[in-house]
């Protein structure tokens, strides 16, 4: 994308802050941010959000890496960890709490958002699931492993299927903030 994607402007804010607002907005409880290596432009933009900050300090490494250092700021009592990416930042509230009440049903599911049968973000684990093993593994390798434990919500949020990876993706991702 030629700059960090957490910091392209989104009705006036970063990516990163603008997806917070929204996760924020559907009080789920604990929010953990894990930072990379363009912490020092963004964690300025976090002050006065109430989110908790990690630091990954390896720019090359895999997300189940930024998993793990995120799941090491958490509460010890968490049952489940919502894997939420800064560049699917038009993932409704809503959606976020019906993933949380799921977990309430169903804690041992791997909770997928689909959205006309595609498969999106957030993925919501039990935390115990990633907690198990010595190294991280891959998310969608723990998928993989544990087919009996995966549920698919179809949901009708588009936000959950666009991410902005490319240029084109992000001007998507303006025009459909624009009009929702």
């Amino acid at each position: 994308m030629g700059s960090p994607k957490q910091l392209l402007p989104i009705e006036g804010e970063a990516a990163l802050v603008f997806c917070l607002k929204r996760i924020l907005a559907a009080a789920l409880g604990e929010v953990v941010v894990v930072l990379g290596h363009h912490y020092h432009a963004i964690l300025p933009l976090l002050e006065g959000l109430p989110v908790i900050t990690a630091f990954n300090p390896e720019p090359e490494s895999q997300m189940a890496d930024s998993v793990r250092i995120g799941l090491g700021a958490l509460s010890p009592g968490a049952t489940g960890v919502m894997i939420t990416l800064a560049d699917h930042p038009l993932v409704l509230p809503t959606t976020y709490q019906l993933l949380r009440q799921q977990h309430a049903l169903r804690g041992e599911k791997i909770l997928i958002p689909t959205y006309r049968q595609r498969g999106g973000h957030p993925t919501l684990f039990p935390v115990d699931l990633l907690r198990n093993g010595e190294k991280p593994q891959p998310l969608h390798q723990l998928i993989a492993a544990h087919p009996d434990k995966v549920e698919r919500l179809p949901l009708a949020d588009p936000g959950i299927v666009n991410d902005m990876d490319y240029p084109g993706d992000y001007r998507r991702l303006l025009a459909l903030a624009a009009g929702e």
